[in-house]
């Protein structure tokens, strides 16, 4: 009896974890538009190993609790042993299904930021998610009343009866994490194996993901870097970074002026006409402001999370692949960033957030900031507050404040937090809507706008000497449209003594861009940057991770291709055909723009991971090849693909 209800257990949690994990197909339905009925089905049963193991990490605990309880004498066992597990289950679940449907993707080393904002994570969850929130508990609860049912267990219970079902219990759950006999425990990346990324992030089980990350020590959170999917590059693919040049000597910022970057919290460059002429008129004072500075056609964001955000535009450097440097030893390594450059050279810097200063206020401080604001730190609101905090006009009109204050140069970073929730204060119009998602973000967006209008207005007002802005977003958030609406976020700077000329740069640019272009403004160079300035130069394109592919964004043009077989190319004009839905052909560019991002995310991404990202440009990209693969790539003059292209367009000419 024992025995059953220990292995049945297991094995209905693990069947839940199917289930609920399926869910994602019908949340989420655009992610997957590109996989057929059957390779969805695949990619399920397939990444039914990572449901067992989600279930055996839950159970295992579980099973020793009732063996315990068994041995002290209890001899009516309940169901409701198993909905504990079960209901954490799920809870991690919906959570999930909440974070993929803004952010395109599981949650993993986030998890401790989701469990320090628990509050704000309920309330907003049950605003914007009510009939999954009230579906979720209502099931709970049907569970529970189901799971009520005991099983009566004899009065003489034996070793035989409890100890080895225990240990046969223990055991199967240790292979199930295991997966095989050569990891321990089977890291989440293995859904990679599978051989396509988009089935691959429908295979893992994020419950078993996070909890993995949760309790691994290494830097990856449980796997190894996202980028050793990608192949070495060749020895031609990383000579197209001849043109990098570390040894040239730092130049520190020579011009004083207050500088306020603004990384707005979650503002899509497709929502605004500015970018996007096909949208309504969202963010009037935002594209009013781009007839005084300097303005690109926006830029490719360097993640979908605030701090990974902030890494790409302070530090003008990659992020790990589709993750972020909080909570990993990465952290723990010396970066030479925007904030401590100016910190050392004079500027009062503070980093001013409307809710809880959290993972980014701690990474702006690790990065070199002197100060980081909070809600904690702010007077009482005049304004109704929404679910995580402090609307936009109390936070401006706080920080107005610290720059009165200020008695020498500053550089305030700030994030602001109306647009971090879908609530306006009482008595805003929903001028857009307030039934759909998108419609209630629309109406939040405009009312930001507005607030940062003023902001900017009373600023001039107070004649606070020179000053630079700086204005673009963090990430974006929601369902945008493709990989291209993901990652495309607004740039805009401006200098209130009127020292940047109005000037359009044709294309798009990076969020590295962002820390090299106000250091130029400001004399100064750091030739470890791996963005360049707009100032100098007109954008030079950008490059996103999103689920096992990299994307490079040039002119109106992206190549993608997956990290595991670079060699499958897809090509899009992003102007034409935003939703990236209608495959363009390939040209001899557009190897050369994969080879080139290629060979840039490789290098980048294998200095990160050793601790080198301060020597980008000094160190060889040539000497970061592995001995064996080097013999090998050295001879290679190009790729099968480019090579194949090549011999195609030979042909064609003869």
């Amino acid at each position: 009896m024992f025995a059953r209800f220990l292995l049945s257990g297991l094995a209905l949690l693990a069947l839940l974890a199917l289930l609920l994990k399926s869910l994602l197909l019908f949340w989420s339905p655009a992610s997957f538009a590109v996989l057929t009925t059957t390779q969805q089905l695949e990619a399920l049963l397939w990444g039914f190993r990572f449901d067992l193991a989600a279930a055996a990490l839950l159970w295992a605990p579980a099973a020793l609790l009732c063996w315990l309880a068994v041995r002290l004498g209890l001899r009516r066992l309940s169901w409701l042993w198993w909905w504990v597990p079960a209901l954490v289950l799920a809870g991690l679940q919906v959570a999930d299904l909440m974070y993929f449907a803004n952010a395109g993707r599981h949650i993993g080393y986030e998890l401790g930021e989701v469990t320090r904002e628990a509050g704000s994570l309920l309330t907003t969850a049950l605003k914007q998610y009510p009939l999954l929130m009230i579906a979720t508990l209502a099931g709970a609860l049907a569970s529970a009343l189901l799971c009520r049912h005991q099983l009566h267990l004899p009065t003489r219970m034996t070793i035989a009866k409890t100890e080895l079902p225990l240990l046969l219990t223990l055991a199967v759950a240790v292979l199930c994490v295991r997966g095989s006999l050569t990891e321990l425990p089977m890291k989440p990346d293995r859904a990679y194996a599978i051989g396509n990324s988009q089935q691959a992030l429908l295979a893992l089980n994020p419950v078993y993901a996070m909890l993995v990350s949760t309790a691994s020590a290494d830097q990856t959170g449980g796997g190894t870097p996202l980028y050793h999917q990608l192949p070495q590059p060749t020895e031609p693919q990383l000579a197209l970074l001849a043109h990098l040049d570390g040894h040239a000597p730092y130049q520190p910022p020579q011009r004083k002026m207050n500088i306020i970057l603004m990384l707005l919290e979650s503002w899509p460059a497709e929502l605004m006409q500015s970018y996007n002429p096909a949208a309504p008129n969202v963010t009037p004072h935002l594209d009013a402001l781009h007839r005084e500075g300097l303005r690109t056609d926006g830029l490719i964001a360097g993640g979908r999370r605030t701090v990974e955000g902030f890494f790409s535009a302070l530090c003008s450097y990659q992020n790990p692949l589709e993750a972020g440097i909080p909570n990993t030893p990465l952290q723990d390594q010396h970066y030479e960033c925007l904030p401590k450059l100016l910190s050392d050279a004079g500027w009062s810097t503070a980093v001013f957030q409307g809710m809880h200063k959290g993972e980014t206020g701690q990474l702006a401080q690790l990065l070199g900031t002197q100060a980081s604001y909070g809600k904690l730190e702010m007077p009482p609101p005049q304004v109704e507050q929404n679910s995580w905090g402090y609307q936009d006009p109390d936070l401006y009109r706080f920080i107005l404040n610290k720059a009165r204050e200020e008695s020498r140069p500053f550089f305030y970073m700030v994030n602001n937090t109306t647009t971090h929730d879908d609530q306006l204060p009482p008595g805003e119009p929903w001028l857009f809507g307030d039934q759909s998602s998108n419609e209630r973000q629309m109406s939040v967006l405009h009312y930001a706008d507005k607030a940062l209008g003023r902001f900017i207005e009373e600023y001039q007002q107070a004649d606070l000497g020179p000053t630079l802005f700086v204005i673009t977003a963090d990430h974006t958030a929601g369902e945008r449209s493709g990989h291209m609406g993901r990652y495309w976020i607004p740039f805009l700077m401006f200098a209130t003594d009127g020292s940047i000329a109005p000037h359009y740069q044709p294309g798009i640019g990076a969020q590295q861009d962002i820390a090299p272009t106000i250091l130029d403004l400001l004399g100064g160079k750091a030739p470890w940057f791996t963005g360049h300035s707009l100032l100098s130069e007109p954008p030079r394109g950008g490059i996103y991770s999103a689920s096992g592919s990299i994307g490079r964004v040039y002119g109106e043009h992206i190549v993608e291709y997956p990290m595991q077989d670079p060699d499958k190319v897809t090509c899009f004009n992003w102007k034409k055909d935003l939703l990236l839905r209608s495959p363009q052909p390939c040209d001899e560019q557009a190897y050369r723009e994969r080879d080139l991002s290629w060979a840039t995310t490789w290098y980048q991404q294998s200095l990160l991971f050793d601790g080198k990202s301060r020597d980008y440009g000094l160190i060889s990209p040539q000497s970061q090849l592995s001995p064996q693969l080097a013999e090998q790539s050295a001879p290679a003059p190009e790729t099968n693909a480019v090579a194949e292209h090549h011999n195609d367009l030979g042909n064609a000419k003869s």
